[in-house]
């Protein structure tokens, strides 16, 4: 047509008769080649744009003119935080993908609760029509910014009679001019000789152009085409001019790559990871009850229990887990509705600070119940009295109502074999509610080891060692603590505390405060007071024991201790791993017979009456062991435990005399087995218990020598402490007299240093509760054991520190307080002396001394002392933490126990020892840290903040608090503007791509972190290990794409990777789960066709039991259980096997083992499920990215 067009007018309607708009425009940009393009649209797609984009690349000049806001309609997936808070909103202008891309969202990018209501409307076709990345969405975008960037084209945006007013860089905002319209579209093409104009409905989108029914009329009339261009140049004048902004805005877009930075990258991967440990929002009447990190807490454990039902609160001592776990109490109470109870187990000691009262006060129905009362819960068959048993029955059957349970000073449950522990196994697993919740709240989960923390774990998981299978990275939790024992620590540690653990120490609140974080509750600032660890109190250990002390340390080091090892001398074991394992039992009971003689020289130290005590009961009993066994009959420690007991503790020299009047303990000793004398070596084992007992005899006799009245004989170690009592202030700064409290490991300690100090005789004692002390100022004492009963306990314990009894979290000078506390303090308890009944879970701010009377064999029992005085809100700006020590003589008793506890690690290396049959186990630094206290000052006060902190998982949290306070500090607010999915590129040492995957909430929410490296090594999947490769900090830019890269062809690859991977690694955790001996042995059993045959029911019933998850930890333990394995391995014919199989059915039923355990829900990673939450491209640090061979080109 020679560039030439006749006068026409033509209708377009985008349908078959008329044709479309796009062949139209296409073909007559080809045809005129316009030297100059003008385009009013109120939208804009690129891929309208890029339908004519051919024809507009040679064109010189264009103008588009966009209508009101076009293609800025909505925000982008995920970005709507909270509905209705306009605050928390994404970025207003992120570009809609539904309109501005014409494409539909890839299904990793939707989050579940899209893709629920997806498929809800359109079906599993929604799933397949959304699986794959449009790549060419990038492509589109990245054209239609070339050529806005190119000179000669001019974009403005139509803003009428407010051009000009508008601020640069918010001409294309939501709220800019929102009454200004300009729905017109028109298309003007000219050149010299030729103008060509369109004038309709279509805008430049593809649907307007082709998809959509429109009405067009084309015109080369040039009197309608100068019309037309006047119209146009008014338009023009009254727009505002916008192309930088429009470029900035497309390159923003989230699928073309918004500008995200490497920082908000990282600080989403942070968030997302870790950001659930800031969780707040609590309801109502909560948040105003706690400081800021015990909200923080009561969030995160109430996350950990609706995703894992079970959390563990290990705060620090003196920062208030009692207020932290009614908060959690209350808040999992609010969120669940309905009529839900909880359950608090404590000490008995304890029982006020969770009181049906300060229950009630919380609003939190339930009740308590003691810990040591849940031994009666269990070996209800040896119970003879049938009432009684029946209402045991119904207590358990009670208790195991409940919806939750909490467990104050969870520590006391570190030994599965006790029955308190058994017991609370059987309120946590029995009963109707099967899905019940459980939170351990302790500040010292670890006493010996990391096992410790492995049994009160168990107890959250019922047993099951599979609990976190497929809802976190533990999938076996005794194989990850296997693993940390032989490693001595690792990632596996982290990975266990993110699944069940909150933690804070005084040090983080001291530190968050110190960088300026107000910490208050209820507007009041929290506050620690000062400590001071003065230079130790010394005395001689050496006069202590007026001349015998090296005879005593002889003794001690020389004794047989026969009778806990009699199958040295050829008496089998009463169980039947031993009879099969002679040599381990031999050597199991060479470590007990090394912590008996440990806990000796305890008790040497700490006093010459706690010795005297232990070594005259030990005499008494070997004498015992030695009458009973020239009868033919052997005693064996259980057998000594239950005569104590029936005897009221205390074995006496008559006792065999006397046993014709005590008809149990007659019984008992008929019960005795007899065994022949030939069958064992009779004169070694009689000769070695009565060298014991002729040595155990001389040293009582020598130390009762030193001790009668008329010699002379002053205790050292008494008269050091009295010194230090009568040096003291008589008052503190508020005019209160002086509180101190003294602390022993033993409780015949305490009587002696109270009789020391001018106290009565025990059966005295009994009627009073405080006396006058015989220290020149006559202030007031008492004492507390473990002998004395709760209501006792309370009674001393009002007198002595009524603010800790009676406050909350009032003033001091509080008129209500001062009046409930006023008669309490008129008479008052000044100094008291107690054993470690009171070091865990007891608040005693009112004392602003505190006296260690023993040495530190563990670092924990310091902090759990210290910190009954060391506490917030305590009165005192200053607290004092003394410390007794020998300075003559601690070197022999050092050299002695370092010298046991090296033969007692040496025999666990050997046989494997069960942490938990140790009892305390001294390490070696808590050894050399005894020399450290003794100096007193800044040497001690590292001791004492280290020992805080020396729960072996502290090391393991310092990374994450690093990255907890990163999310706190400096992104809290910024992350929520960053919605899913995003990316960014960043240079780095090693290249690749790094990847968050995320499950659903529901199917326990874990996040996946993968980094694929480009030189192929193998995949990471190791959070720490992945942040040094994707940390970056705000100064950090993102790093430009490599020209002609298109960054979404990176991503494809590694999630083709990943989903299948993570698909077969839940998988493998799953079905690696080791079925154990029992149910090994059973399938066995099961294969041999006449047993089955026999047994077709019960085969059935084991058939499935076999291929349920098992509490294995449960029943290793259950002794009925235990038996009939041990039946099936020694039975020598089907008969006596079918037989064992029904005895084990019954045992399993009875304890409740034989259904499928409950456990929370967890889902096989899939592409329908995983979400992606944000990913980073880095490349080289020299920026050049070699192209990948499957790599698409783009032209």
């Amino acid at each position: 047509m020679d560039n030439k067009l006749a006068a026409t007018h033509t209708f377009v309607a985008n349908d078959e008769l008329t044709g479309t708009m796009l062949h139209v425009l296409a073909s007559t940009l080809e045809k005129v080649k316009p030297d100059r393009v003008c385009i009013a649209t109120a939208y804009l797609t690129p891929e309208g744009f890029r339908a004519i984009q051919r024809g507009l690349e040679p064109v010189k000049h264009v103008q588009l003119l966009l209508g009101e806001r076009p293609f800025f309609t909505r925000r982008g997936p995920g970005e709507i935080l909270q509905e209705g808070d306009e605050e928390l909103r994404g970025p207003v202008e992120t570009i809609s993908w539904f309109e501005f891309l014409e494409g539909k969202i890839p299904w990793v990018l939707m989050n579940h609760e899209e893709r629920k209501k997806l498929l809800g409307e359109e079906g599993e076709e929604a799933f397949e029509a959304r699986r794959q990345f449009n790549l060419e969405s990038w492509h589109k975008v990245q054209d239609l910014v070339r050529f806005l960037e190119r000179s000669g084209v001019e974009v403005r945006r139509f803003l009428g009679d407010k051009v000009g007013e508008v601020e640069d860089g918010k001409v294309l905002d939501t709220y800019t001019a929102p009454n200004v319209h300009l729905h017109a579209k028109v298309y003007l093409l000219r050149e010299k000789s030729v103008s060509y104009g369109v004038v309709g409905s279509s805008n430049l989108t593809k649907g307007g152009l082709e998809g959509n029914i429109e009405a067009n009329l084309i015109t080369t009339d040039s009197g309608t085409t100068n019309q037309l261009e006047g119209w146009f140049e008014r338009k023009w004048d009254q727009g505002q001019e916008c192309r930088e902004e429009l470029i900035h805005r497309l390159e923003e877009c989230v699928l073309f790559g918004r500008r995200f930075t490497p920082w908000q990258v990282f600080l989403k991967a942070l968030h997302t990871a870790y950001g659930r440990f800031l969780g707040l929002g609590l309801s109502e009447g909560i948040a105003d009850k706690l400081a800021t990190f015990q909200q923080e807490g009561v969030s995160r454990a109430v996350e950990l229990l609706e995703r894992h039902w079970g959390a563990m609160v290990c705060d620090s001592v003196g920062l208030g887990k009692t207020y932290t776990g009614l908060g959690i109490l209350k808040e999992y109470l609010a969120r669940r509705k309905g009529n839900i109870k909880a359950l608090v187990v404590c000490p008995a000691q304890l029982k006020n600070n969770w009181s049906h009262d300060k229950l009630r006060t919380w609003g939190i129905p339930g009740e308590m119940v003691s810990m040591e009362a849940l031994r009666q819960l269990v070996d209800f068959e040896e119970v003879e009295d049938q009432a009684r048993k029946r209402k045991l029955e119904r207590r358990l059957r009670r208790l195991q109502k409940y919806d939750i349970v909490l467990v104050d000073e969870s520590h006391n449950f570190r030994n599965p074999g006790t029955k308190q522990y058994r017991g609370l196994m059987e309120v946590m697993r029995g009963g109707v509610k099967q899905d019940k919740r459980l939170v351990l709240i302790t500040a010292t989960p670890i006493n010996n080891s990391l096992w410790d923390l492995y049994h009160q774990l168990m107890l959250i998981t019922r047993g099951d060692n599979s609990w976190y299978a497929g809802r976190g990275p533990v999938g076996n939790l005794e194989g990850t603590f296997r693993q940390l024992e032989k490693e001595g620590g690792g990632p596996g540690l982290l990975n266990t505390m993110l699944l069940t653990l909150v933690r804070r120490t005084r040090h983080d609140i001291r530190q968050r405060q110190e960088a300026g974080e107000p910490m208050e509750i209820n507007g009041k600032p929290l506050v620690f007071p000062e400590h001071e660890i003065p230079e130790a109190l010394q005395y001689s250990l050496i006069d202590l024991y007026g001349g015998i002390y090296k005879d005593v340390l002889e003794t001690l080091s020389n004794l047989n201790f026969s009778i806990y090892n009699l199958e040295r001398y050829g008496i089998p074991a009463d169980t039947e791993d031993a009879k099969k394992e002679q040599e381990r039992a031999i050597k199991r009971n060479e470590s007990f017979i090394g912590i008996l003689r440990t806990i000796y020289l305890k008790r040497m130290e700490s006093s010459i009456a706690a010795l005297l005590s232990s070594v005259s009961q030990q005499a008494i009993y070997l004498d015992i062991f030695l009458k009973l066994l020239e009868e033919g009959k052997i005693l064996r420690p259980k057998s000594r435990d239950r005569m104590k007991i029936i005897l009221g503790g205390h074995l006496t020299d008559d006792l065999l005399e006397e046993r014709g009047g005590e008809e149990r303990l007659k019984k008992l000793i008929e019960s005795l087995p007899k065994v022949d004398r030939s069958s064992y070596r009779y004169d070694e084992l009689s000769r070695d218990v009565k060298a014991d007992s002729d040595a155990l005899r001389s040293m009582v006799s020598k130390i009762e020598t030193i001790l009668k009245d008329g010699e002379g004989y002053q205790d050292p170690k008494v008269e050091t402490l009295r010194n230090l009592l009568e040096s003291l202030p008589e008052y503190d700064r508020h005019g209160i007299p002086t509180r101190i409290v003294i602390f022993t490991n033993f409780k015949d300690t305490a009587r002696h240093i109270f009789r020391k100090l001018g106290g009565p005789d025990r059966e005295q004692w009994r009627r009073q509760f405080y006396v006058r002390s015989n220290l020149r100022r006559q202030p007031w004492m008492s004492l507390l054991t473990g002998d004395d009963d709760p209501n006792r306990r309370y009674r001393i314990m009002s007198h002595f520190a009524p603010l800790a009894t009676f406050r909350e979290d009032e003033e001091l000078d509080d008129p209500i307080l001062q009046e409930q506390i006023e008669p309490f303090r008129e008479e008052p308890i000044d100094i008291l002396i107690a054993t470690d009944v009171l070091s865990e879970g007891q608040n005693l701010q009112d004392a602003q001394f505190l006296v260690n009377y023993d040495l530190h064999w563990n670092p924990v029992r310091m902090i759990q002392r210290g910190g009954r005085i060391d506490r917030l809100f305590s009165p005192h700006d200053r607290v004092y933490i003394y410390n007794m020590m020998p300075e003559k003589g601690l070197e022999d008793l050092l050299k002695l126990v370092k010298r046991l506890q090296k033969r007692i690690q040496n025999i666990d290396a050997t046989v494997g020892l069960d942490a938990s049959v140790l009892g305390e186990v001294i390490e070696e630094r808590a050894l050399d840290d005894l020399v450290a206290i003794r100096s007193g000052g800044a040497e001690a006060d590292r001791v004492y903040l280290e020992g805080e902190k020396r729960q072996n998982f502290d090391d393991a949290l310092d990374q994450l608090r690093v990255y907890i306070d990163m999310v706190r500090e400096l992104g809290t607010e910024e992350v929520r503007q960053v919605p899913d999915g995003i990316y960014s590129v960043k240079k780095g040492k090693k290249p690749g791509v790094f990847l968050m995957l995320k499950m659903p909430e529901e199917f326990g929410g874990q996040v996946f972190w993968r980094f694929y490296a480009a030189d192929k090594s193998p995949v990471i999947g190791s959070a720490v290990e992945i942040v040094q490769h994707i940390a970056a900090n705000r100064d950090i830019l993102r790093a430009e794409i490599p020209e002609g890269r298109n960054p979404f062809e990176q991503l494809i690859e590694p999630l083709k990777k990943a989903i299948p991977e993570l698909s077969q690694e839940y998988r493998r955790t799953r079905s690696a789960q080791d079925p154990g001996k029992l149910v090994r042995r059973v399938r066995q059993w099961l294969q041999v066709s006449e047993v089955e045959e026999a047994i077709p029911e019960l085969a059935e019933k084991f058939h499935k039991w076999c291929g349920q998850h098992h509490p294995d930890d449960l029943l290793r333990r259950e002794d009925s259980v235990q038996d009939a394995y041990r039946a099936l391995n020694v039975v020598p014919d089907n008969d006596m096997a079918i037989q064992a199989l029904k005895d084990l059915w019954v045992a399993l039923e009875t304890k409740g083992l034989d259904r499928p355990l409950p456990r929370p829900d967890s889902r096989e990673p899939s592409e329908k499920d995983l979400q992606l939450i944000c990913w980073e491209w880095v490349i080289p640090e020299s920026g050049k990215v070699p192209k990948s061979p499957n790599e698409s080109e783009h032209s």
